[in-house]
């Protein structure tokens, strides 16, 4: 059997408008390991509507999951988004 994961695609837009996207390939010599995604980018204090994408399955269609959530950042605070299958998928926090 095929060890191989599929490369992990996510988006993410930030007021209706397209931030990021990107495409990471599974780690490891099989290239069966966690796919991991680090970018940093700045937004201004005050709310904005969020909405991430993200397809970790093989062949075609839509994306696996998505999230959608208004934030209100304080000046220097820190949003994180991160992926649990356990938690229920897409966080932010």
């Amino acid at each position: 059997c095929q060890r191989e994961r599929a490369p992990v695609r996510i988006e993410v837009d930030v007021d209706g408008v397209p931030a990021y996207a990107a495409v990471a390939m599974p780690s490891g010599l099989s290239r069966d390991g966690a796919s991991s995604v680090y970018h940093r980018f700045a937004l201004s204090a005050g709310t904005h509507r969020i909405a991430v994408r993200l397809k970790d399955s093989a062949g075609g269609g839509g994306f696996d999951y998505s999230r959608e959530a208004n934030v209100t950042l304080k000046p220097a605070q820190v949003l994180v988004i991160d992926f649990d299958d356990d938690q229920g998928g897409i966080a932010l926090s």
